[in-house]
């Protein structure tokens, strides 16, 4: 071979070589990848799919229901959590019956499960009534499971053959709005390429180390229907709620149809919630023409709240029918007139006033009027079986008022209204001649089949202790919601709903340190769910641990840039005495959330520290205007009278503080300074007495009480207070004085 022709092949050699290069190291990494996945296998990683939808449930491409021999049964990682763990033939037996429940945790039967849910019911009445068919009632609700979601859900279940589905849907449009928008813009593509990557081993073993756990399996979304009950986003928009529910009942269009394409018959139900015993979750003023009919506003609601507490209901159903002339659309007052009216025996314009304040809630966690609209007439105009269930427990309650009776919180059925549900859904299928055979539902024999089942009421489970928990809260009984969140805990150590809220109330109850290791414990089970990491640096702030809680805060502000961090950090930053970059916080949240309150409060207290009460005043205002139903900016308010020394108003302004807020220890604390101040000693120590018993670990209080013992000339007492002041506070020079003072007139008594 010449040199020439050497030169002339050496290319296609070197390509050769580096195709033979790239082939072979291609085939290294491919069999170095699928030896990681049996080795995974081996050892038992799970895959991610086994464990976490990545679409949490958008996509229609992770299927409820997987073939288990003969059955189809819920997914394992769904089973319990989001679904309940049923099955069904997976042929469907020619006698058979095949009835699906879809919605959220209404019909999944939160907090009792499947069996005392309706559709647990009404398979034992239909399996009694058809003997000769073979029943299946299967309960594909989903927790916190909205229409955008149960429309996938339908898309899979028609696949099975169903003769009836039922739809119990309506409580959870408002849930994951945002993150079901975002995922609709998602491409298909995406959709595909991540639910491909989650059936593989390896990406199970990346999120356990990511997430913290190793290899141990994690719940999916345990305590999911908690988050969503916690939920705090704002709806004031009247638009916005409209757009709700008119893609509430496009959706509801597009399911009926795509069952009725499949040969499937549908029964959908008007949903209920309680209206007499559940207050609103918020309630928004909205704008007034001036600040002055905003005050007038103010007076009225006050004034209609204090005279349905002293029992002078004509007087304050006068006060907040004025209210609402001012502020129609705010959901409390709406509420307050419905107790005022329920106490004078008005039961409609009471029921009235409290269903207005459902549709109202500015944080709609129950049912809206128009979603109930909504549902009758998408049944009468697609052919759909109605049950209005919303009618028939509004005549089964007392006086119409739908209360604790039937609804076992704020919209889950308690077992009494599960049955009635049950009963009333059989009625109108038997009167539709739906089901071959009895062709009327025989109340009798519902009735013996009811009391015949064994009652699983009993069996109570943590996720019944922690609803009971969030009820007992939300009525004000916190001692006894503190002992249910426990008895959760004791069943399920890491139920991450529980330790939360207990570590909430015990923060409120001033017993920080206990508190903080509650919080330390929910935070590891969601490590980077904002809502635990806020009070967790809440929490580190208060027991001093000043550095941990500023890495807390800029980790959330890092991820999420909210107000609340940046409120956070500048609270640390004040705690540390660094005024300048507190400030610089604080109005960097003013800034991301202009129509906030509290950076306007907190940057007023900063001010009033630091002698500038005129920008202090102002900031104040402001807060007021933007809330002036937030005890926080009262409590402001009375600071900066206290301040100038306009002490009667700042008397009236702690004492609005504390009736907006009955817990509110530093009002009452603040209160209690004004009132010593005052010369009213009496007055001063019951105050103090209030704030103590909020918050036995409040700043200042054993200042006070030595104050107080002091002017009563009780000086070994005040001594011992000003002695525990100096402890918590060993700088604090009036404490210093005070307490030299003591011991001083303590030797002269000697």
């Amino acid at each position: 071979m010449t040199s020439k022709e050497s030169k002339r092949t050496n290319p296609q050699k070197r390509l050769f070589s580096l195709t033979k290069t790239v082939f072979f190291t291609g085939f290294l990494w491919v069999f170095l990848f699928l030896g990681i996945e049996w080795s995974l296998g081996l050892f038992g990683v799970p895959k991610l799919i086994e464990r976490h939808d990545l679409s949490r449930g958008f996509s229609g491409l992770v299927p409820v229901f997987v073939q288990d021999g003969q059955s189809m049964r819920t997914q394992p990682f769904l089973r319990g959590e989001v679904f309940n763990d049923q099955s069904f033939a997976a042929v469907k037996p020619p006698d058979g019956l095949r009835i699906f429940t879809v919605g959220g945790s209404s019909a999944f039967g939160f907090p009792w499960g499947v069996h005392t849910s309706f559709s647990g019911v009404l398979q034992d009445v239909l399996t009694h009534a058809y003997p000769d068919r073979r029943i299946e009632v299967i309960n594909a609700a989903g927790v916190s499971y909205a229409m955008h979601r149960l429309n996938l859900v339908v898309r899979e279940l028609v696949e099975y053959e169903p003769d009836v589905l039922i739809v119990y849907s309506g409580h959870n449009e408002f849930i994951e709005y945002d993150f079901f928008e975002a995922l609709r813009e998602r491409s298909s593509v995406t959709n595909k390429f991540n639910h491909a990557v989650s059936h593989l081993r390896t990406s199970g073993a990346l999120h356990s180390i990511l997430a913290g756990t190793g290899t141990a399996s994690t719940p999916v979304s345990e305590d999911f229907s908690m988050v969503v009950e916690r939920v705090d986003q704002v709806w004031e928009s009247p638009a916005a709620r409209a757009a709700i529910v008119e893609n509430y009942r496009d959706g509801l269009v597009q399911l009926i149809r795509t069952a009725h394409e499949h040969g499937t018959r549908v029964l959908v139900a008007t949903v209920p919630c309680n209206l007499r015993d559940w207050r609103p979750q918020r309630s928004v003023v909205g704008e007034f023409a001036s600040d002055s009919q905003r005050r007038i506003w103010q007076e009225h609601y006050a004034a209609g709240q204090s005279h349905l507490a002293t029992g002078e209901l004509r007087q304050a159903v006068a006060e907040l029918e004025n209210a609402l002339g001012l502020a129609p659309r705010h959901a409390d007052t709406h509420f307050l007139l419905g107790q005022a009216n329920e106490q004078l025996g008005q039961w409609e314009p009471s029921r009235r006033s409290f269903e207005s304040a459902a549709d109202y809630d500015a944080t709609p966690i129950r049912r809206l009027s128009q979603v109930n609209r909504a549902i009758r007439e998408v049944a009468n105009q697609e052919g759909a079986l109605l049950v209005d269930v919303e009618s028939i427990f509004m005549e089964s309650s007392e006086n119409g008022l739908v209360g604790f009776e039937l609804i076992e919180d704020y919209v889950h059925p308690s077992p009494e209204g599960h049955s009635l549900i049950a009963w009333n859904l059989w009625r109108e299928m038997a009167e539709a001649q739906w089901i071959d055979g009895v062709q009327s539902a025989d109340r009798a024999a519902f009735d013996r089949v009811v009391t015949a089942r064994p009652s699983l009421v009993s069996n109570r489970n943590a996720v019944w202790h922690y609803n009971q928990g969030v009820i007992l809260e939300n009525q004000d009984h916190i001692e006894q919601a503190i002992e249910k969140y426990r008895q959760a805990i004791e069943i399920n150590p890491n139920y991450w709903g529980a330790l939360q809220n207990l570590a909430l109330l015990l923060r409120q109850q001033g017993n920080a340190e206990v508190a903080l290791e509650m919080m330390r414990r929910a935070v590891a089970q969601r490590p980077g769910y904002i809502d635990s990491l806020l009070p967790y640096g809440d929490l580190l702030r208060s027991t001093g641990r000043l550095d941990a809680a500023l890495d807390t805060f800029r980790q959330v502000a890092a991820s999420s840039n909210s107000a609340a961090a940046h409120l956070g950090i500048g609270q640390v930053y004040e705690r540390m005495g660094t005024d300048e970059e507190a400030a610089a916080a604080f109005e960097r949240a003013m800034m991301l959330e202009p129509e906030l309150a509290t950076p306007h409060i907190l940057l007023g207290h900063l001010m009033i520290r630091n002698g500038d009460v005129q920008r202090a005043e102002t900031h104040i205002m402001t807060a007021l205007r933007l809330d002036p139903l937030d005890a926080d900016a009262h409590n402001a308010l009375g600071v900066l009278n206290s301040a100038l020394d306009r002490l009667d108003e700042a008397a009236t302004a702690f004492l609005r503080a504390t009736q907006l807020s009955p817990r509110h220890a530093s009002a009452y604390h603040n209160l209690s300074r004004i009132r010593l101040l005052q010369g009213d000693l009496d007055q001063a120590q019951s105050n103090l007495d209030t704030a103590i018993s909020i918050d036995p670990q409040l700043s200042l209080v054993h200042f006070t009480q030595g104050q107080i013992f002091s002017l009563h000339e009780m000086w070994q007492e005040a001594a011992t207070q000003f002695q525990l002041a100096l402890q918590r506070q060993p700088e604090f020079g009036p404490a210093q004085q005070a307490h030299s003072h003591a011991l001083d007139q303590l030797e002269l008594i000697e």
